[in-house]
């Protein structure tokens, strides 16, 4: 595929002077990746669009990569960021593995271990976001308000779930949450331990919304209750139907108040149709119990 002049091989050497020798085309999405390789060395390099990432917020989470490596918890370490026209550029050393297409139950308790160890760490002093209310779900509220492609009715509905998790859950709380956990941002590296992958949502809050995340994206799969299941069994926590249920109705509107920005990805070329699906979700969670 033909890249912009500053995403060239060559731009890119004079950029990290590096002497890469080959270039290739990873992932796009919100942001893209790119595989690059000298003689002896491969790196992986995230290209961000500056109309959705703060210079601040991605050095941010270069040095919380940085902490996180010497704290035990198995991440990319050794960044270098570069500022290249509209393109915040991130290099980084690539890591040997893999990631799991078909967890199982035992692949969602080794996830719950990983997670425990994470919010057993002690993030004072990280120049982290409280993941609160007005953050999470207020900040993005009146583009999904101001939708055209939303109808009253839907907007109505999502108001009302919007309305009971401000009365109803707890958002506070001091533990460093990765808050985008999902397999796509898991690799397992030859040793077999995980290593957790993109940290731009993290902030502190009540742990509960890890775990949540994770169960949102188990809501269409009809093996949930069996890995959430095991999820838990590996984070040893106690917690509710209803905390579960309502730290997954956070994540899922936390989800949908980023749509409307995004609309030039390809996968959200049917934006109603995900707003619908996740209102599924919603009533999937109240029927089990808030």
């Amino acid at each position: 595929m033909n890249q912009p002049a500053d995403l060239s091989l060559k731009h890119l050497q004079g950029l990290f002077n590096i002497a890469f020798t080959e270039l290739v085309h990873l992932h796009t999405g919100e942001n893209e990746s790119f595989l690059l390789s000298t003689a002896n060395q491969q790196f992986v390099l995230k290209v961000y669009r500056k109309k959705r990432s703060q210079r601040v917020k991605v050095d941010e989470e270069i040095k919380l990569l940085n902490w996180l490596g010497h704290s035990g918890i198995k991440t990319v370490s050794e960044s270098v960021i570069k500022h290249s026209h509209d393109r915040i550029m991130i290099l980084q050393k690539f890591i040997s593995g893999y990631m799991l297409t078909a967890p199982e139950p035992r692949d969602y308790q080794h996830l719950g271990q990983e997670i425990r160890l994470l919010h057993q760490l002690k993030p004072e002093g990280r120049d982290l976001p409280q993941l609160d209310f007005a953050s999470v779900i207020a900040a993005n509220w009146p583009d999904i308000e101001n939708a055209s492609f939303l109808s009253d009715k839907l907007i109505l509905k999502l108001n009302s779930y919007k309305e009971l998790v401000q009365k109803k859950f707890v958002f506070s709380g001091t533990a460093l949450i990765h808050f985008d956990l999902h397999w796509g941002n898991i690799l397992i590296d030859s040793s077999n331990s995980m290593v957790l992958l993109d940290w731009e949502e993290c902030g502190v809050g009540n742990p509960i919304l890890d775990l949540a995340t994770v169960n949102t994206h188990l809501m269409k799969k009809a093996s949930r209750s069996e890995l959430l299941k095991g999820l838990l069994e590996g984070y040893q926590g106690q917690f509710t139907n209803e905390e579960m249920n309502l730290a997954t109705m956070v994540k899922l509107l936390n989800l949908l108040g980023h749509i409307p920005s995004k609309l030039d990805m390809p996968q959200l070329k049917d934006p109603a149709a995900i707003f619908e699906r996740y209102l599924g979700y919603f009533q999937i969670l109240t029927d089990e119990g808030l």
